[in-house]
């Protein structure tokens, strides 16, 4: 079954130490482009948790958006005091009092307020096993959410490619009925340019027959019909092909059947021929564009 390259999933899971969150979302790309936002202590677990997600994901573009707040204060990073910073206020202070007379004190209200007097050491930093663990399963529950919305839309556009495809088999059928008719045709064509341009002498037949000969096989159209019928035949195995990322083959196959049609669309002499050549690449062109949803 076919899976969109749409989608959102979403998981949190919680204990006393820690709360994690994860929010996805997936778009349409050419191949995969995995963006994942984790806090910086945490960027340890990165390439752990992208390996979560590529194992489920072969193409789109998938933005990872992570909430992760750490309960207990054993779990966080160790935050140290700046004492060269806060010696250095402490003389500016004295400076201010005596060389300026500022009245007050220094309190510790006023040291906390500036940002720069701590700071958490984010390098080097780890969470036990347990946190790690909790984390990568949240992500795989988002994950799974994610796959099964993409699933759902996914099952929405085979309905809509097989309908399309249905229609395309139906001109090419039509196709074949009026290229059955271009023998004749093309010969009553070839007669009356004849006729009129050679109407005092008797018209040879088999010269006649030798010119329809000639232009039949220039405008004959029954390879590429087969081929068409072949590659038609091939984009509804890969529909229902059990792997579900298809979207590249679907493409391949599509852009043949296009190649063929553009062919026939050269050959066409006659307009109603032409006129099927031009719903034919019409149905085409949509059945490309609901592609561009397929992973």
């Amino acid at each position: 079954m076919l899976t969109s390259m749409t989608g959102y999933g979403e998981a949190s899971q919680e204990t006393a130490q820690i709360r994690v969150g994860f929010r996805i979302r997936a778009v349409n790309h050419k191949g995969l482009d995995l963006q994942l936002r984790l806090p910086m202590e945490l960027a340890y677990l990165e390439s752990s948790l992208r390996a979560h997600v590529t194992d489920h994901v072969k193409r789109g573009r998938i933005d990872i958006y992570s909430e992760i707040e750490m309960r207990d204060p054993q779990w966080m990073p160790k935050t140290e005091v700046s004492r060269p910073r806060i010696l250095q206020l402490m003389e500016t202070a004295q400076i201010l009092k005596q060389e300026y007379q500022v009245q007050g004190e220094l309190d510790v209200n006023s040291v906390l307020r500036l940002s720069d007097l701590v700071s958490s050491q984010k390098v080097g930093f780890a969470l036990p096993a347990e946190g790690d663990t909790l984390i990568c399963q949240t992500l795989d529950q988002a994950v799974l959410a994610l796959i099964e919305s993409r699933r759902r839309e996914g099952a929405c556009l085979h309905q809509a490619l097989i309908e399309l495809l249905n229609q395309v088999a139906e001109h090419v059928i039509e196709l074949e009925k009026v290229a059955q008719e271009r023998p004749e045709e093309i010969q009553n064509q070839l007669r009356k340019k004849m006729e009129s341009l050679l109407s005092e002498y008797p018209l040879d037949d088999a010269r006649l027959y030798q010119e329809v000969l000639y232009h039949v096989d220039r405008t004959d159209i029954t390879e590429e019909l087969t081929r068409l019928h072949t590659h038609i035949q091939q984009f509804r195995a890969h529909l229902e092909a059990p792997d579900a990322s298809m979207g590249k083959v679907l493409e391949f196959v599509t852009q043949e059947m296009q190649r063929e049609v553009t062919t026939i669309g050269n050959k066409a002499r006659m307009s109603e021929l032409a006129d099927k050549v031009v719903k034919l690449k019409a149905d085409l062109e949509k059945i490309r564009e609901q592609l561009l949803n397929i992973e």
